[in-house]
């Protein structure tokens, strides 16, 4: 009722059934950079490289808008290959510059989750200089998911919020 972050297992549990719950800010924060980038996602294919642990609610979010979800391991040695056939592209892996434009599909959809500190600036883990040759959107570092996921943290607050003043007015009136 209180787990703003989303990652409890009764959450994960309710998200799993399609059921109210708090999602995870992050999840969260990739759908509208999503919606920002696609009008309609129905019928694409998001590959999400990174652990299990983040894609699974992101998976739950994609396939509930239509969108064919997988999560692929950063070690995969078929990495390239299975990316490469990506809509939308989603990494959360720590590794700076980890995704290079052999990576992606012509025209795809990148949504970078990463931000490391390397020489005094924040970089993602996507090569955003060779990746903007040829992703068709890319999303910033820093600046983009960061900021989304503060504002989807904000909202699972005041859900909470709402939720609990909902209950107690069920209460109230027994």
């Amino acid at each position: 009722k209180k787990d703003v972050d989303g990652f409890h297992q009764t959450n994960l549990r309710l998200l799993k059934k399609g059921e109210r719950c708090l999602a995870p800010p992050v999840a969260l924060g990739v759908m509208k950079l999503m919606d920002a980038a696609v009008m309609d996602p129905r019928g694409l294919l998001a590959i999400i490289v990174s652990s299990d642990l983040f894609a699974k609610p992101l998976t739950i979010l994609l396939r509930e808008r239509g969108v064919a979800a997988e999560r692929v391991d950063p070690e995969d040695k078929h990495l390239a290959e299975i990316t490469k056939t990506a809509d939308i592209l989603v990494v959360a892996v720590g590794r700076p510059g980890f995704i290079t434009e052999k990576h992606i599909k012509p025209g795809a959809i990148v949504i970078d989750v990463g931000t490391t500190k390397v020489a005094e600036k924040i970089v993602g883990d996507v090569e955003a200089t060779a990746a903007e040759k040829v992703a068709g959107w890319l999303s910033p570092v820093p600046g983009g998911v960061g900021p989304m996921t503060v504002a989807m943290l904000l909202m699972n607050v005041l859900k909470a919020y709402d939720w609990q003043k909902l209950r107690e007015r069920r209460a109230e009136a027994e």
